[in-house]
C-alpha cells in the first residue's frame, strides 16, 4: 500500500538533511549525504516523480564513478575480482 503523503513528508526530510550536509567534507558526512540522496530518490520513485528520481540517482553516480565501475565489475565477475572477499 502506497502512502503518497508519507513519501512527500519523507522526501522533505531527506532533502533537508541532504542540504544540511552539503558543506561537510568528512567521510561520514559524505556517506550520510549519499544515503539521504538515495532515500530521496526512492521517495520520488514511489511518488511517480521520475525526473526528480533520475536527478538524485545522477547526483549519486557523479560522486564516485570509479567506485561504481569497480562495484559493477565485482558484481559481474565475483570470482575474478582479487580485491573482493569471497561471496
Amino acid at each position: 500500500m502506497r502512502l503518497p503523503g508519507r513519501y512527500t513528508e519523507a522526501a522533505e526530510k531527506y532533502a533537508r538533511a541532504r542540504d544540511n550536509l552539503s558543506d561537510m567534507t568528512h567521510a561520514d558526512a559524505v556517506q550520510l549525504r549519499r544515503a539521504c540522496v538515495l532515500n530521496l530518490s526512492s521517495c520520488y520513485l514511489n511518488s511517480s516523480k521520475y525526473e526528480a528520481c533520475i536527478q538524485c540517482c545522477q547526483e549519486v553516480l557523479a560522486g564516485e564513478p570509479a567506485q561504481l565501475l569497480f562495484t559493477v565489475y565485482c558484481l559481474k565477475q565475483p570470482g575474478r575480482c582479487v580485491l573482493c572477499a569471497p561471496w
